[in-house]
Formats: structure tokens, sequence, C-alpha cells
């Protein structure tokens, strides 16, 4: 362990009391993923022709992601990944009809347990396996694929 490591373990131990009292002023949690489009697509990023308001005031009052990528091309691998911290193909998620198991946890799952109200809303966002044929639809429902109406308040 460096001198680096050893003084940042220090100065977060002595910010750890600071922390526990300001859990009652928790911060809320907002992510937005969009699909097919990058960087040059959003005002917040330069482009002066697209008008993306709304996104522009997310960017400049929270988070801006500058180095962002994805970790695989399809949408569901990538999303998994991003809502578990794992690669798709760990994880199984290389197809893009395929569920996020069960056993696989996504890293709201402890923000619920600690009393966070957390969901997932859009389009689509895939990660129980899309919209499926009868048969499908069956298969996911005798082995209970479909998991995130129990992982979270809100699918």
């Amino acid at each position: 362990m460096t001198l680096k490591h050893m003084c940042f373990i220090f100065v977060w131990l002595l910010a750890l009391p600071v922390g526990l009292q300001a859990q009652a002023a928790r911060p809320n949690v907002l992510l937005i993923l969009t699909d097919d489009h990058s960087v040059p697509h959003l005002g917040a990023y330069g482009n002066p022709d697209i008008k993306t308001p709304n996104l522009d005031a997310f960017a400049k009052t929270g988070m801006r992601f500058d180095r962002m990528y994805v970790s695989a091309p399809q949408c569901v691998p990538s999303r998994a990944a991003f809502m578990t911290g794992r690669s798709p193909v760990a994880i199984d998620m290389t197809r893009f009809s395929a569920p996020l198991p069960l056993d696989i946890k996504t890293w709201l799952e402890p923000l619920r347990a600690s009393g966070y109200y957390t969901g997932v809303a859009g389009r689509s966002y895939h990660l129980d396996g899309g919209v499926l044929a009868p048969a499908s639809q069956a298969i996911f429902d005798k082995y209970q694929l479909k998991t995130f109406a129990r992982r979270l308040d809100y699918v």
C-alpha cells in the first residue's frame, strides 16, 4: 500500500462520521441513457444547432460524463454492464433478448435496500428480455425469468 493510498483511507475515515450525519440529506440520482447518438448531438457538449435545453440543464447542474463509452455494441448487453458494473460476457448478457439473471445484482438493489425509491422507465429497458412472443413469454413465466419487478420499486 502506497503512502497516497494510506492518506486517502485516513482522510476517508475522518470524513466518515460527517457522511453518516448527512445521510438524511441524500442526493437524488437520475440517470438518462439515450441510444444511437454521441457527444456531437447535444447542446451541452457544444453543438449550437441541436436544441436540448432540458438535457443541457441537467448537464449544467448535475454530473456530466465526458469520457464515457459503452461496453458492447448492442443496447441490452451494454445496459446490463452499466447496471451491474460487470462485463456483458461475464454475466451471460450477450444477446438482445436475454433476461438479466436474478443472481446478478444491479447497483440499484443496494440503493433500494438503503431506502431509495428505485426504478427504470422508458421505451423499453430490455433487461427482462424485451417484448416476447407468446411461446417465449410462457417460458419466461414458467421459470420466472422476468426479475426487475422484484428488484425495483418501479418498472
